[in-house]
């Protein structure tokens, strides 16, 4: 009822086709479950039928991708949610009825088509910015330059550098000389022009060393380029976006979701590759997919994208801690839809990510610690230093463990400590000898650590001995002065406590 289109919200992607062959259909389509229909299942509820678990009204129709995360283990949609996208796909597939329905180069060649209209709005529109049709403006300038050597497709975009043009050829004869020189002036060139070729990756060349014959449209963006010449040209095969998924999996094969995210591949004569970065750019990857067989997976996390931030406020780390239990001997599986194809990279597959696991789960423990102490500060921690020094990792450790409660130990039987007794009125030897069970020890500084950046001070810590044994003596020289040897044993317990009058503080770091 969703009309064969995916009722993941923004998708739209077309489920069933037509085989080359004209001998039936094919479809990529997958009908996900609202509620589960067995137990254990992603929002199984008890109080269904099996009658109504199988109706279709407990269906939802999505693509291969979008079903990933619906019938994940881990799903994070609600059934009320859910149920919203299945209204509106079909709300939305009723509307399609009897419309017309275009692909993205027919609405390309409309635009074209409409360019007069355009400019003329643009004119009437000059005294009102915000009704200035400022897509229609960039496509038609596209179109124009495009026209200049019309074997050239030119795509144009802002970005924080300043405007980019992307040219792509779209006719079989689309060629022009590119000519370099002063190819020794320039650092790591041949290594450069290596990658190039072979995986498809960026050369940048400087526009004091290159320029084109051949082309009137690529003649004229070189005369363009300011008198210093300052501008460059980036040669690079066509980068692709495709959809991906990033999972936690355990030994016994379970996986735990972490978050959907965007990711390109590139191509050259000799590989594949295929890069990406999620929650935030905390995590980066890049597998390298050899064509003639082979492939090497490299992960790793950046730790400057969380450069600055709260660390009770990290992107989606509530997941990332929960995957801790699965990363236990397990892997990161990364799933890629590579033309209506769904593919998997395990790390296991990948003896060079293995590593990355391991510090990967430490480094998430470390943080962890962190906020635990963090919610207990009235300041907030801030990522600052992003480094775990061995001194660091012991107090967190030590004192993550006491903000649970009490820590319960023992000791070996030994003398604990001696004093002399300061006598009070009605105090006796008598009163004292043999009933000293219970002694509390009181540290009188507070410890504090430099903490990401900043510096964080711990309450005190208090510890007491619980069935201790003491024995009152005094020296034959000294008689008047009594003393009191304090000693533990064998059923001596060892309570240790944060001292409840301080509270946690975090200080910024003396310049």
């Amino acid at each position: 009822m969703a009309g064969n289109v995916c009722s993941f919200p923004e998708c739209f992607v077309h489920t069933h086709g037509a085989k080359k062959s004209l001998d039936g259909a094919f479809s990529i389509g997958v009908a996900c479950h609202i509620t589960a229909a067995a137990p254990g299942g992603p929002r199984y509820d008890q109080n269904q039928s099996s009658a109504e678990r199988r109706d279709v009204s407990n269906g939802i129709w999505m693509c291969q991708t979008h079903s990933r995360l619906v019938d994940a283990d881990d799903s994070p949609y609600p059934v009320e949610l859910l149920r919203e996208w299945k209204r509106e796909a079909e709300t939305r597939a009723n509307q399609m009825v009897n419309q017309r329905a275009f692909t993205e180069r027919e609405l390309k060649s409309a635009v074209k088509d409409e360019s007069v209209d355009i400019l003329e709005r643009y004119i009437n529109r000059s005294g009102d910015p915000l009704g200035t049709p400022v897509n229609e403006v960039l496509t038609s300038y596209e179109s124009g330059v495009s026209e200049i050597d019309p074997r050239f497709q030119v795509r144009v975009s802002k970005g924080e550098k300043g405007i980019s043009h992307e040219i792509v050829a779209v006719a079989p004869d689309a060629k022009f000389n590119l000519l370099i020189n002063g190819v020794d002036e320039l650092k790591d060139f041949e290594a450069a022009e290596k990658a190039f070729f072979e995986e498809g990756r960026e050369l940048k060349i400087p526009s004091s060393h290159f320029k084109f014959a051949g082309s009137k449209l690529f003649e004229a963006i070189h005369q363009r380029l300011d008198k210093d010449r300052a501008g460059s040209l980036v040669l690079g095969g066509v980068k692709k976006k495709i959809n991906a998924n990033l999972f936690a999996r355990d030994v016994a094969g379970h996986e735990h979701f972490i978050e959907s995210f965007v990711a390109e591949y590139v191509s050259g004569t000799l590989r594949t590759i295929i890069q990406g970065s999620c929650l935030g750019g905390f995590i980066t990857f890049e597998y390298k997919l050899e064509h003639s067989g082979g492939s090497l997976l490299n992960m790793s996390f950046d730790l400057n994208a969380w450069q600055g931030l709260n660390v009770l406020e990290l992107p989606l780390f509530d997941r990332l801690s929960r995957a801790l239990q699965y990363l236990e001997d397990g892997s990161f599986v990364i799933e890629f839809e590579v033309v209506n194809r769904l593919a998997r990279i395990d790390t296991k597959q990948s003896p060079e990510s293995n590593s990355f696991v391991e510090q990967f789960s430490w480094f998430v423990t470390m943080l962890n610690k962190c906020r635990q102490i963090a919610e207990k500060c009235e300041d907030g921690i801030y990522m600052l230093d992003i480094e775990f020094n061995e001194e660091a990792c012991l107090f967190l450790n030590k004192f993550t463990r006491l903000i649970g409660g009490t820590i319960i130990g023992k000791r070996t039987p030994s003398m604990l400590c001696v004093g002399i007794i300061d006598w009070y009125d009605g105090c006796t030897t008598e009163s004292l000898d043999g009933k000293a069970q219970r002694i509390t020890i009181q540290n009188e500084t507070r410890p504090e650590i430099n903490l990401l950046g900043q510096i964080v001070r711990a309450p005190r810590v208090s510890t007491t001995y619980l069935g201790v044994e003491a024995v009152l003596y005094c020296d034959l020289a000294e008689r008047e002065k009594v003393k009191m040897e304090i000693s533990t044993t064998e059923t001596t317990l060892i309570e240790h406590n944060f001292n409840e009058n301080d509270q946690w503080e975090v200080f910024a770091l003396p310049i």
